[in-house]
């Protein structure tokens, strides 16, 4: 239907092999006209995978289809394989990937908020029937433009299947204004509308007490965080910052006045621009941003610190005060005139920045500052510490009395204990183990280096008692974090679990409970069940530790009950009985989940079905938890019989849950009432 020469002809690029742009109004008129053709047996095109594509070139025309053809009770309409009734199925573009074991079937369902997931479960036959009152199966028919509404951003990479191309609403935070606004001018419906469905589907909102009619494709500029149109959108909680007005500004062609005024509308808190400036340069939106590039976040609070300042200085090439007096014009509160310095120094944004990287956050003239950063800040810049302490005070800070510098100060205060940055933080207490591997490498005690780094302004970590005999080469890696011998080093504030010393002995190749005996002469306190006397080593790590070298496995955790699948695979994979291996776990201090009788030869299928992604291996579903829908749509996609699925999780003891007769969007693990079919 495209003609190169009407009046409504589109513009292609000099090739003419793409569209620029075209007549869009027009083109949908054309298309809504021949609905009636499209839903005839004859022309082939109508189906739920068509549809679920073409609903991004246009969201109005493709839910008009699904309209007339759900009105026709348009057939066959065929989901993910099965042909389902449209009335009930709808047209929701993940289905496809949600109920068909293909590559993207986890990313989808991974995604997916459960209770969309459970919304999507009740339209299946093969799941059964959602109890009476129990869903929203009967009040809410998926349309093509739901796939848009629950998407926070659509890729418009088209090497990729449309579900895949999502990213989802946020399962946690609330939908912002920006996103429904997004949303209502690609669908022309009414905000209204689409708030009550999201509220339907569960979602909690962020929306004022009014959202203006005229909507214009200028607003969703304002209303991103980053004045691009997309996701990330402005909160309504927080005050916007003159650094978006700018930025909006600029983005849209309106005046700073216009930007605030369409801003307070829709129900945002804005600064009073009457003082702005009339004119406005790059360098403006440089100092009004958080990290001083021009860009996204800015500044939001009204007071501006010394080192936002200076640093502003620096990017901007003006001098101190006349960043300050710029800066006032944009209605912040600067620092007195009297705090400002005449000039800025190269390193003026490092002495005062909290992390000594130059950047927000900055410190205030109310904080100390220690020997220990100072003597940081030396090594970076190569200044001496003595002029570091002069232009402190200088900038209305209160430097400290720096002791005699010595060789090893730099080892001491560098986390890696290599004398380079990363340095120690002065505002976090150093670790046990900081101290520990620092006096085997400078040959000091313990207390020695604790004292030193007390008097660099440090606060250091000291065990109740130890017994430290000059190190092993050993140690490194049992009071390193990660096991590799390097930092972060481990805390003595938390016991180390069975779990924990299992790790360290299997990385270390020694046995459990010289680890633990090692760990306890250093300081350390370990749990009672670390010392218990080894029956079977090999047993033991293969029950803690399972799948060490598959990715995503996770060793058990002391602090949660332990997955029924964790149980039953590995009785299966060594040969134990059940009663044995929950014997061992619980001989270590494991908490275990009520198990009903369980005699026979456990199957490698029934382990599948424990486990997260029905692989047989860990993550395993939890014990404490009700399955979730996302496993439901797995045990469906993989096209196993849903019943004799779920007769055997509820065998193993896992809860299913029950469907839950409030709104839908109240209840997150909405499962439907299982049956055999209809």
């Amino acid at each position: 239907m495209v003609d190169l020469t009407a009046a409504h002809a589109p513009q292609l690029t000099v090739d003419r092999t793409h569209l620029i742009s075209y007549d869009r109004s027009w083109v949908e008129q054309a298309l809504l006209a021949q609905i009636p053709h499209l839903l005839t047996s004859e022309a082939g095109v109508l189906s739920h995978e068509w549809l679920a594509n073409f609903v991004l070139h246009s969201p109005h025309v493709a839910d008009e289809i699904f309209a007339r053809a759900v009105a026709a009770n348009f057939a066959p309409w065929v989901v993910a394989g099965r042909e389902v009734s449209i009335g009930r199925a709808g047209c929701f573009p993940a289905d496809d990937h949600l109920f068909r074991s293909d590559r993207n079937q986890f990313e989808v369902v991974d995604q997916l908020p459960a209770r969309v997931l459970g919304w999507r479960l009740e339209t299946r036959p093969e799941a059964g029937t959602a109890t009476a009152g129990g869903g929203v199966a009967g009040d809410i028919v998926a349309r093509p433009s739901d796939h848009i509404l629950l998407s926070s951003r659509i890729n418009p990479d088209e090497s990729r299947p449309l579900a895949t191309r999502s990213s989802w609403l946020s399962k946690l935070l609330p939908v912002r204004l920006g996103h429904l606004v997004s949303v209502s001018l690609a669908t022309r419906k009414p905000v209204p509308e689409l708030a009550g469905r999201l509220r339907d589907l569960g979602f909690e909102l962020e929306l004022p007490d009014h959202v203006p009619a005229d909507l214009a494709d200028g607003d969703v500029i304002l209303l991103s965080e980053k004045c691009d149109g997309r996701d990330p959108w402005l909160r309504l909680s927080s005050k916007v910052g003159a650094g978006h007005l700018l930025a909006a500004a600029a983005a849209t062609g309106r005046t700073v006045a216009q930007v605030a005024d369409r801003l307070t509308r829709f129900g945002y808190r804005v600064p009073d621009v009457e003082a702005f400036p009339l004119a406005y340069d790059r360098n403006d939106l440089v100092l009004v941003s958080v990290n001083q590039d021009g860009k996204s976040p800015w500044h939001a609070g009204d007071w501006v610190q010394l080192g936002h300042l200076l640093a502003g200085a620096l990017k901007t090439g003006r001098s101190p005060r006349e960043v300050a007096d710029r800066l006032r014009l944009f209605g912040f509160h600067i620092p007195a005139a009297e705090e400002i310095p005449d000039r800025v120094e190269q390193f003026d944004p490092l002495l005062l920045s909290f992390g000594l990287t130059g950047r927000s956050p900055w410190l205030l003239p109310r904080f100390g500052v220690t020997a220990g950063r100072v003597f940081s800040l030396a090594a970076d810049t190569g200044i001496s510490p003595p002029l570091i302490g002069a232009r402190l005070h200088a900038l209305g800070f209160r430097p400290p009395e720096l002791p005699e510098i010595q060789p090893d100060d730099a080892v001491l205060i560098s986390r890696d204990l290599d004398g380079r940055a990363p340095w120690l933080s002065v505002w976090e207490t150093v670790p046990w183990g900081h101290l520990l591997v620092a006096s085997q490498l400078l040959g000091r005690s313990p207390e020695e280096v604790g004292k030193r780094l007390g008097l660099l302004g440090y606060q250091v970590e000291t065990p109740g008692s130890h017994s430290f005999d000059g190190g092993d080469p050993g140690d490194k890696l049992l009071v390193s974090m990660l096991r590799n011998g390097r930092s972060p080093w481990r805390s003595v504030d938390k016991p180390l679990t069975i779990t924990e010393v299992l790790q360290i002995a299997k990385e270390s190749g020694r046995r459990r409970i010289d680890v633990a005996k090692r760990l306890g002469r250093l300081g350390y306190e370990v749990s009672e069940s670390s010392l218990l006397p080894e029956e079977s080593e090999v047993i033991d790590q293969l029950m803690i530790l399972p799948d060490q070298n598959l990715r995503g496995a996770r060793p058990l955790d002391i602090e949660r009950v332990v997955p029924p699948g964790h149980i039953y695979a590995t009785a299966r994979n060594l040969g134990l009985s059940v009663p044995q291996v929950v014997a061992g776990l619980r001989r270590f201090g494991f908490r275990i989940p009520p198990l009903p009788a369980y005699e026979r030869k456990i199957t490698e299928d029934e382990v599948r079905l424990l486990s997260k992604y029905l692989n047989g291996r860990s993550p395993w579903l939890p014990a404490e938890e009700p399955v979730p829908p996302a496993h439901v749509v797995r045990i469906l996609a993989a096209g196993w019989e849903l019943p004799r699925a779920v007769e055997g999780l509820a065998m193993f003891g896992m809860r299913i849950a029950k469907p839950s007769r409030s709104r839908f969007g109240h209840a997150d693990n909405v499962i439907p009432k299982l049956s055999r079919g209809r």
